[in-house]
């Protein structure tokens, strides 16, 4: 299970469900990640398409715990 605020996912299907739903327009690209112990760092960019196409860089923090997703932490520069 992973929590986003008050919204609890159970299994991948709802949370791919979920991310699929929130980021339609968007595409990511992912130039590198840093795996340490139970996290996982990715860096990359982020792109929206609307009126004028907008590039922005992105960095996602992944925790684990037991194999599972416990925490996911998002910044958008």
């Amino acid at each position: 299970m992973g929590k986003r605020g008050e919204e609890t996912f159970n299994g991948k299907a709802e949370l791919l469900d979920y991310i699929y739903s929130v980021y339609t327009g968007l595409t990511f690209k992912t130039e590198n990640y840093i795996k340490e112990n139970d996290f996982i760092i990715e860096l990359g960019q982020i792109t929206s398409r609307g009126n004028e196409a907008k590039t922005s860089d992105y960095c996602d923090v992944w925790r684990f715990k037991d194999g599972m997703i416990s925490q996911v932490r998002s910044f958008v520069i």
